[in-house]
């Protein structure tokens, strides 16, 4: 099995090649892998799996494991592109629409130019987040 820091850089130049397929640009995107305790998240590579861990303060948060690559990148972008749907849906708003209308539509023609499967996967979560809390829109006239 191939050492850690090996690993690492194969999943760095694979992140970045997915990254730059998302944003057009050709950057050397990177993922952290030491603990920033303010919040975000690194991957820690605990024997043959994947471990996505967010920190604060000395706190963890979470963290999430997996041996599958394919999963591991799965979090890896879909977060990063409901935060981008975020600002997408903040910079175009449409006062009287839920903004998750366009944060969740942001976010899955991010994933759908990813993996379809990814897409697939993140609408049926979606599917499920609107089952219990549908949309809420306010009349366009107050």
């Amino acid at each position: 099995m191939p050492e850690n820091s090996e690993i690492i850089k194969e999943l760095q130049e694979e992140y970045s090649q997915i990254l730059e397929n998302v944003y057009g640009t050709p950057l050397s995107y990177r993922f952290q892998t030491t603990r920033g305790d303010d919040g975000s998240e690194h991957l820690e590579i605990v024997g043959d799996e994947f471990h996505l861990v967010a920190t604060e303060r000395g706190l963890e948060l979470s963290r999430r494991k997996t041996r599958d690559r394919h999963e591991l990148f799965y979090w890896m972008i879909a977060d990063p592109a409901f935060w981008r749907g975020c600002e997408y849906e903040q910079q175009n708003r449409i006062d009287h629409l839920d903004p998750r209308r366009m944060i969740f539509q942001k976010q899955l023609e991010i994933l759908e130019n990813v993996d379809a499967v990814w897409a697939a996967r993140k609408r049926k979560e979606i599917s499920e987040i609107l089952s219990k809390n549908p949309f809420v829109d306010r009349s366009e006239k107050l």
